[in-house]
């Protein structure tokens, strides 16, 4: 009985994983039609991104302070860039994904999930390319340690957050088209109440309530700390801070999972 279950569910994962491989396909197809180097830019994009900041914080040198080396200094800086830019294009993606693939989202079959799990797969790219710097760059300044490997649940928790932050914003921009023009100038100003180019204690103490409320603050603290082994960026410590992401992820996760099955019903209607 146990393997007669076990059969159609086995099959089913197959054919929603079959569909999430067409649909990210399809999709860079369309983003990269008529591209000179086409798929190349997913490559290439992320990381002309990380060369202007390179540029501007190595070259030219436009922050400096504290008791880190040149190559530490930026890989601070790059692992506040790093998950942030993650967010950036993951949300931008998903806030019109409904829109992009309308008329599948019609039919009364297809499985509305892989369309924010489209953006998320999309999102990764440019997040493995950016670690993979990163690792390189610890390599070189030699602060790669144990620590490091704290990447692995953090960055699980950074996937799993993204995914449900689009699970519910992505049925909402449809229902309410103004959230679909509010998410990409918010998520650019989440840039500047992020302590992604600067250190938490840059800001004055009257303020710092603003990041400490921020769990993007938690995630990139603890970059750092993977990075560097700098405890600088963290908030209350390395455990503390991984829980306050932990509980992040779980509330978003759960509310994406009971807005999923209605918003998925009254969706259809506003395309």
């Amino acid at each position: 009985m146990t393997g007669q279950t076990a059969a159609p569910r086995g099959s089913a994962l197959r054919r929603k994983s079959t569909l999430l491989v067409d649909l990210v396909i399809y999709d860079l197809r369309r983003t990269y039609e008529g591209s000179a180097i086409g798929f190349g830019w997913t490559v290439l994009q992320p990381l002309l991104y990380l060369g202007l900041y390179f540029f501007l914080f190595a070259v030219l040198r436009i922050a400096r302070g504290g008791s880190h080396g040149d190559l530490e200094q930026l890989l601070l800086v790059f692992s506040g860039i790093v998950p942030w830019y993650f967010l950036l294009r993951g949300m931008s993606h998903g806030v019109v994904a409904l829109t992009s693939h309308a008329p599948l989202v019609k039919l009364g079959n297809f499985s509305q999930d892989a369309l924010p799990a489209v953006s998320v797969v999309l999102s990764l790219v440019d997040l493995s390319i950016g670690v993979l710097a990163l690792l390189a760059m610890a390599f070189v300044a030699g602060t790669v340690t144990g620590a490091t490997l704290l990447l692995v649940p953090l960055l699980l928790l950074l996937t799993l957050l993204l995914f449900g932050l689009t699970t519910v914003v992505a049925p909402l921009a449809e229902m309410l088209p103004d959230v679909r023009r509010l998410v990409p100038p918010f998520m650019r100003l989440t840039f500047f109440v992020t302590p992604v180019v600067y250190m938490p204690d840059m800001v004055p103490e009257a303020f710092r309530w603003i990041l400490e409320m921020n769990p993007l603050t938690y995630v990139i603290g603890l970059m750092r700390y993977a990075m560097v082994h700098s405890e600088a960026g963290l908030v209350f410590g390395v455990w503390p801070d991984l829980a306050v992401v932990l509980t992040c992820t779980a509330v978003v996760g759960t509310v994406a999972y009971l807005v999923r099955g209605p918003s998925q019903r009254l969706v259809v209607d506003y395309l």
